[in-house]
């Protein structure tokens, strides 16, 4: 501006044409700040239509994890009430198999009892062959009376797969023959072998007991799972996928709802469910409109930026801009800043205050060497970042163990290349970010979804055997509340039975291989001692290192031998993940 004068002066001849270059330039500069404004306008556009997508995702997956969580739910309900039924079948099976010629007055006494605990049973039948002969309550039911299973073609696969299989088998929903829809279990009969005899004897008839399907699927609550979540039945005649849908929509099973599958004796059913489509939620409605606005102010900041930058010096600018955005970058970071050279060779250190995270003080650790300052796994790993970055430019979340204190310190390393001085080694940017809390919640996490994701009594112990978890299954099995566990080691839980050499001998298994699992006696609060299944696995971080055990104890006397196989291999899987 000082020098236009005598410009003007020099090019006298060309004043007239200066009004419209100016005018050409101010409204090149507006256009060039408009540009701006909209460039800027456009990436807020598209960092919110981000966070739009994200905030969908996440609501996408929050739903599911609801729908899950709800159907998961129905499916044990549904497991429970159908496995009591079992056992009341059981029960009035065995009288039958002991005394074949049970009369009727003795069947209607059994059958009262059961229909007594349970409201969904219709009534109890009690099959010859494969003739019905005997049913309680008979009023309502005097159709079925006689009955014949091999005759009745909507009825006589089911029947006919329950001799074959030789176990339980839920038929249905069918209609009934004496009206309404219902799920049939049924439990063959054999007739009973001379003590010491091990096979089974004839085929001798069945306990059927029909259970009214709408007052079963009413105890399983499904209504609990709101009118925000369709769901659908399929698998009849315990056919899972094979079967056909007995309940809502069959196109449910096509699509990406979630899926559970409901064991039931001699067969499966499946059940699947998803969330309605509600709408565009009021979160996603505000994060557009403020988004949009704040790209509208954005582009309008933007345009005023460029236009006051477009009056003032460039080069002047630009080094006030660099100078000052540095300055203001290095005292907002809460890491700690290294340069660093390809040796080694520490050179400068910006803490931003945070001295305490420094081995030692920031002015006795300049010209200093890495080695001669990091525990030498640190030391490795820190040069190993350095060495990527020297091959590709920058590395980054490479972890360090730092002892700063009374507990390990964990730091994540961001490295990049810069330009050094001539003839010295390469320079590096390093950035150490404190995730101490980080790792720790990663471990609790691990933890937590390890140890509560079961229905089984489980003890969670650090690496010194002392347990520092345990769930409400295991409070269940031996009346100790978890705060009178806590601290302890499982020790307090053995019984007077059990060898004193077995807390060695587990110790050992456990260095050994990583895990073990036998038979052992334990005492349960109130002083009863009880035999017990013990599966015991190590947890490992990602180093390898064992950092807590995870224990499974099982009371043998109230679950069968095929159910302590099952139980063995889903802890196994809880411990792979």
């Amino acid at each position: 501006r000082a020098a236009l004068p005598t410009l003007r002066g020099m090019f006298a001849d060309s004043e007239s044409l200066e009004p419209r270059r100016r005018t050409r330039g101010v409204w090149r500069a507006r256009a060039a700040a408009l540009g701006a404004g909209a460039l800027v306008a456009a990436g807020v556009l598209l960092g919110v239509w981000v966070v739009d997508r994200s905030e969908q995702t996440r609501l996408s997956h929050e739903r599911e994890g609801q729908v899950l969580e709800r159907l998961s739910l129905v499916r044990v309900r549904l497991e429970s009430h159908l496995n009591t039924v079992i056992a009341s079948a059981r029960a009035l099976s065995v009288v039958y198999a002991t005394h074949p010629q049970l009369s009727g007055q003795e069947f209607t006494q059994l059958a009262r009892e059961i229909l007594v605990h349970n409201s969904t049973i219709l009534n109890v039948g009690l099959t010859r062959g494969v003739v019905l002969s005997e049913v309680y309550p008979l009023e309502g039911n005097q159709r079925a009376i006689g009955l014949n299973f091999r005759e009745t073609p909507s009825m006589w696969p089911a029947y006919e797969r329950m001799i074959q299989l030789r176990q339980p088998v839920i038929a249905g929903p069918v209609p009934l023959v004496q009206g309404g829809s219902g799920i049939i279990v049924r439990l063959p009969v054999y007739a009973a072998k001379p003590v010491g005899r091990v096979a089974q004897g004839d085929f001798i008839g069945a306990i059927s007991i029909p259970l009214d399907a709408d007052r079963v699927l009413a105890e399983a609550r499904l209504a609990d799972m709101g009118d925000d979540v369709v769901f659908a039945l399929r698998g009849r005649d315990g056919l899972g996928a094979d079967g056909e849908v007995f309940q809502g929509e069959a196109a449910l099973f096509d699509g990406s709802a979630a899926r559970q599958t409901i064991v039931l004796p001699g067969g499966t059913w499946e059940i699947a469910a998803a969330a309605r489509s509600s709408g565009t939620a009021t979160g996603l409605l505000l994060i557009r409109g403020l988004g949009s606005l704040l790209a509208l102010l954005s582009g309008a900041a933007a345009w005023g930026l460029v236009r006051g930058n477009q009056r003032r010096e460039a080069d002047e600018r630009r080094v006030r801009r660099a100078n000052d955005r540095l300055q203001r970058v290095l005292q907002a970071l809460p890491d700690l800043l290294f340069e660093v050279d390809a040796e080694g060779v520490l050179h400068s250190v910006w803490t931003g205050g945070r001295d305490d995270l420094l081995m030692h003080p920031a002015e006795q650790i300049v010209g200093r060497r890495l080695c001669d300052m990091m525990p030498p796994e640190a030391y490795h790993a820190t040069m190993g970042a350095i060495a990527q970055a020297q091959r590709s430019g920058h590395s980054r979340g490479q972890r360090i163990c730092l002892p700063l204190g009374a507990t390990p310190s964990w730091f994540e390393l961001s490295v990049a290349r810069v330009d050094a001085p001539e003839d010295a080694p390469e320079r590096f940017l390093a950035l150490s970010r404190d995730v101490t809390a980080r790792v720790q919640d990663e471990a609790e996490l691990r933890i937590a979804a390890t140890a509560f994701q079961s229905h089984e009594p489980l003890i969670i112990t650090d690496a010194a055997y002392r347990i520092v978890r345990v769930n409400t299954a295991f409070t269940e099995s031996t009346g100790y509340p978890a705060d009178e566990a806590i601290g302890r080691t499982p020790g307090f839980l053995r019984a007077h039975q059990q060898d004193e050499a077995f807390p060695a001998a587990l110790r050992s298994g456990l260095d050994a291989t990583g895990r073990w699992q036998g038979e052992i006696w334990n005492r349960r609060r109130d002083g009863s001692e009880y035999p017990a299944w013990l599966s015991v696995s190590a947890v490992h971080d990602a180093s390898g290192h064992t950092t807590h055990y995870l224990a499974s104890v099982v009371d043998v006397t109230r679950r069968s031998e095929e159910h302590t196989s099952e139980l063995q291999s889903r802890l196994h899987l809880v411990c792979r993940l």
